[in-house]
């Protein structure tokens, strides 16, 4: 089995708005911006964000309505390493 290492860096922060979509970091968690988007029950949309450790829906400890304004540090992925 082929072990896989994965090196990030941070990008600076952002609103979660202008966060491009892959992974961002909030309050120290690992977040996933995906490029899918939720109408809310008023017609507006907010992109959809999941926590990678449980898979739950990340909402930023805030009311969408906020959400976007909520800041968070992209993650760029700067290396790979596969050791066999």
């Amino acid at each position: 089995m082929a072990a896989i290492t994965k090196k990030f860096t941070t990008g600076p922060d952002v609103a979660f708005t202008d966060c491009p979509v892959g992974l961002f970091l909030h309050n120290g968690i690992l977040c996933l911006k995906t490029e899918y988007y939720t109408q809310t029950i008023d017609g507006r949309y907010h992109a959809d964000a999941y926590i990678c450790n449980t898979g739950e829906y990340w909402t930023g400890g805030v009311s969408s309505d906020d959400r976007a304004g909520t800041i968070v540090t992209p993650l760029e992925q700067s290396t790979n390493t596969i050791k066999r």
